[in-house]
């Protein structure tokens, strides 16, 4: 009896050593794999989750009509468009009752953003936005008038079809004999679609 006894011990430590030495090895790749598997799983549902956001999004562009993409266009052009941009300006600042000194519309190669669309004074004249695909065209505009007048064309320019941020401003007592009128200095930008 003592050697059936001596086997079984010999037999279940040797059973041990085959699943320690040789199977639980292929147990735990097998778990990796489990897990490998779960987390593709769940890349394969945010990867059909977006297919089925752009095709939402091309189904909406799909139903917009003519007007709408005139309007798009209008609103966000294809490109700098300096000549009209020049007018556009000149046409809000004069019918706001402001006496245009200079405007100056910077232009350059596309550079990466700085962050939030937020142009820095060290970035090139034109920006993109990766992510976004637009550019950004900084304006710096200086004009004279009142400070009604001011307020009139930073209204005009949120109510323009053409996408425009006023994004610094500053002002000075102008030296004429009006107490009411002022010297602006306005850096705004511009948006296009390249």
């Amino acid at each position: 009896m003592d050697a059936r006894l001596t086997t079984i011990i010999v037999m279940v430590a040797a059973a041990v050593f085959v699943f320690w030495g040789m199977l639980y090895p292929k147990f735990t790749e097998m778990q990796k794999m489990r897990d490998e598997i779960k987390n593709q799983e769940q890349e394969k549902v945010k990867v059909r989750s977006g297919v089925e956001d752009i095709n939402e999004k091309i189904a909406a562009y799909e139903q917009l009509s003519s007007q709408d993409l005139e309007f798009l266009d209008k609103a966000l052009p294809k490109n700098v468009d300096l000549a009209n941009l020049y007018v556009h300006i000149n046409s809000m600042l004069v019918s706001s009752g402001l006496s245009v000194r200079d405007i100056g519309i910077e232009e350059g190669a596309p550079a990466n953003s700085g962050g939030e669309g937020e142009a820095s004074e060290s970035e090139s004249a034109v920006e993109s936005s990766s992510e976004l695909s637009y550019h950004i065209v900084p304006i710096s505009i200086s004009a004279t008038g009142s400070y009604e007048s001011f307020k009139e064309f930073v209204l005009k320019t949120e109510n323009t079809l053409r996408i425009m941020d006023v994004r610094s401003s500053s002002f000075v007592a102008d030296g004429g004999s009006s107490v009411s009128s002022f010297s602006f200095e306005i850096g705004a930008a511009v948006y296009y679609k390249p």
